[in-house]
C-alpha cells in the first residue's frame, strides 16, 4: 500500500518530535525525503543519546550500562500500544520496524562514525544504492560492511559524518535526494 507524501509527512514530523528528546540526530529519510509523490513507509535514521547509568551514581541490578535511550524509549511507548510492532519484521538493537498512526515504520540506528552513510543508504532510491553498490564502491577502494564503511587494502574504518563525505568516498559531487537516479549517478561517474 501506499500513502500520499503530503499526508504521510506531517505523520513522520510527529514521530520525529516524539523521539528527538532521545536523540543526538534524528531525521526523516527514504521517499519522503526523496519528494515522491507517494510512500510505503516512513524511513528515520536515527542516532541515540546513550547513558551510562553508573557514570550517573545509579547502579541498578541487571541492568546493563550503558542504556540506548531511544530504544528504552520505543520499548516503553511500545509497552502502552503507542507503536505496535510489525509481526515478521526487525526489532533489533539496530532497526526496529513498527506502526505509528497506522503507518509503517523503519526506524535505522547510526553513529556518528557511519551517520552520513546510512543516512544516504536509507534515503535511497534501492535501485540507486544497488548502482553505487555494483559499480562504485569497488573502484573507490571502498567495502561497506556491518552498516559502516571501511578501507578496501587495510580494512581500517572509514567515518562518514555526513552524506557528503559519502559521495566523495565516491568520488562524486553531493547529489540532492529529489535527483538521486541513475542516469544522475551516470553523469558523473
Amino acid at each position: 500500500m501506499s500513502y500520499p507524501c503530503e499526508e504521510i509527512r506531517p505523520i513522520a514530523l510527529s514521530l520525529v518530535a516524539e523521539l528527538e528528546p532521545y536523540c543526538q540526530r534524528i531525521t526523516v529519510a527514504g521517499s519522503i525525503r526523496r519528494e515522491k509523490p507517494h510512500v510505503k513507509d516512513i524511513e528515520l535514521v536515527a542516532i541515540p543519546n546513550i547513558e551510562d547509568m553508573q557514570q550517573l551514581g545509579m547502579f541498578i541490578e541487571d541492568t546493563p550500562a550503558p542504556i540506548n535511550l531511544l530504544n528504552a524509549h520505543l520499548d516503553h511507548l511500545r509497552g502502552q500500544q503507542h507503536i505496535v510492532w510489525r509481526p515478521g519484521s526487525s526489532w533489533g538493537p539496530k532497526s526496529r520496524q513498527f506502526w505509528w498512526e497506522n503507518r509503517p515504520v523503519d526506524l535505522f540506528q547510526a553513529t556518528k562514525n557511519n551517520w552520513g552513510y546510512q543516512l544516504a543508504l536509507r534515503t535511497g532510491s534501492a535501485k540507486f544504492n544497488l548502482y553505487i553498490m555494483s559499480n562504485l564502491q569497488h573502484r573507490a577502494g571502498i567495502q561497506c560492511k556491518d552498516g559502516y564503511v571501511w578501507h578496501r587494502e587495510s580494512g581500517e574504518l572509514i567515518p562518514v559524518p555526513d552524506e557528503e563525505t559519502w559521495f566523495f568516498l565516491l568520488g562524486l559531487p553531493y547529489i540532492e535526494p529529489e535527483r538521486r537516479i541513475i542516469s544522475v549517478i551516470r553523469q558523473h561517474a
